[in-house]
């Protein structure tokens, strides 16, 4: 899992969309004439499975990744490649949707090996970047620009010893959040809307729960757990009264997302199970009522090449409900065709990594 840089990064996708790459700029100006020099060197690449799963309009989607050989990378269909320097440090991120580039971030280093900024490219155009600035070898601020604009800007704050003891979110000149920090840990966090959010963390300095208040009132709390790898295996929500709420989320030991149990007012309202195959590919979701009958099933299939060639959805009866299937020339992904039942209602060619309708053919006189 990546964490801290990377949730930046993400929050930053959201708001552009990427694709084709670009040459990694060996030098740039900055303010005052100075010149900042980037050492050119032969990156090393890495793979990274990434499954995405949503259970409802409401849900965010769930992102999971996982090392892989190269030469697996092509067949996965939806993954990151991520290019390392000499020093190990990231310099471009690239994400895939079916083998086509989607968008990716150019990293670039100061010559003390520190971030100087990241860049955020779509049609080899520059979307958005951010920009690290330091103080008595310290981060001291961080300032997302998108569009040219300024969007947010992060202020850190340390105490005598130079342990972090807060990191302040600005947009636009106004406060939006705070975050607390305590021997490294983040124990507190203060949003909008006066919300609040205290964090506890066990021996081992793992996030255990956090605590949810607005104006002061207790509004929910979350639990996570983990293995005995120290994977986190399980989150669970609960509202204020303590009573099963909202998702709960089951990982097996592979980080396989695997139970989905949705809760309200504390009743078991859903369940969602899924099973994969021997490579950790999703096979087969399952929905289930909670007086424990099955729903709906889902079945995804694939190609020799790993590519998802086709998913339908049953009822419990077996009854085919709805289909699609994926159709590649040479790896790359042509086109989908939806069914209702086995009656054909659409096709979607998939050009410059989008879906786009096709027309229909106009008849003949």
């Amino acid at each position: 899992m990546l964490y801290s840089r990377t949730a930046l990064i993400l929050c930053i996708f959201i708001m552009s969309h990427c694709s084709k790459p670009s040459d990694h700029p060996l030098t740039s100006s900055g303010k005052e004439g100075i010149k900042k020099t980037y050492t050119k060197v032969q990156p090393t690449t890495r793979f990274y499975k990434v499954r995405e799963l949503t259970s409802g309009k409401d849900d965010e989607p769930f992102s999971y990744m996982y090392s892989l050989a190269g030469k697996d990378a092509k067949a996965l269909g939806v993954y990151y490649k991520v290019s390392y320097n000499e020093s190990g440090q990231d310099i471009r991120s690239e994400y895939f949707i079916n083998n086509v580039s989607q968008r990716y971030i150019l990293s670039l280093y100061r010559s003390d090996h520190r971030l100087d900024r990241l860049e955020y490219y779509e049609k080899n155009k520059l979307i958005s970047k951010i920009a690290y600035t330091y103080k008595k070898d310290r981060l001291d601020r961080i300032i997302t620009h998108v569009d040219g604009k300024k969007l947010f800007e992060y202020i850190y704050n340390y105490g005598d010893k130079g342990q972090l003891k807060y990191i302040r979110k600005l947009k636009k000149g106004d406060v939006t959040h705070t975050e607390y920090y305590d021997r490294g840990l983040k124990v507190s966090e203060e949003r909008l809307n006066n919300l609040t959010i205290d964090f506890f963390y066990d021996s081992k300095r793992r996030l255990y729960k956090e605590k949810k208040y607005i104006s002061g009132s207790i509004i929910g709390f979350t639990h996570y757990q983990y293995n005995k790898k120290g994977d986190r295996v399980q989150v669970s929500f609960y509202d204020k009264n303590s009573n099963p709420h909202g998702r709960w989320l089951f990982l097996d030991d592979k980080g396989n997302l695997r139970l989905v149990k949705i809760y309200s007012r504390g009743k078991l309202q859903s369940v969602k199970k899924l099973l994969y195959d021997g490579r950790q590919r999703l096979v087969r979701e399952e929905d289930w009522s909670n007086k424990k009958n099955l729903d709906y099933y889902y079945l995804y299939s694939y190609d020799r090449k790993g590519n998802q060639s086709r998913w339908e959805k049953r009822n419990a009866r077996k009854k085919l409900l709805e289909s699609v299937i994926y159709r590649y020339k040479k790896g790359k992904l042509l086109y989908r065709k939806h069914f209702k039942g086995r009656k054909l209602i659409d096709k979607e060619l998939f050009q410059g990594g989008q879906w786009v309708r096709e027309k229909p053919s106009k008849p003949t006189q």
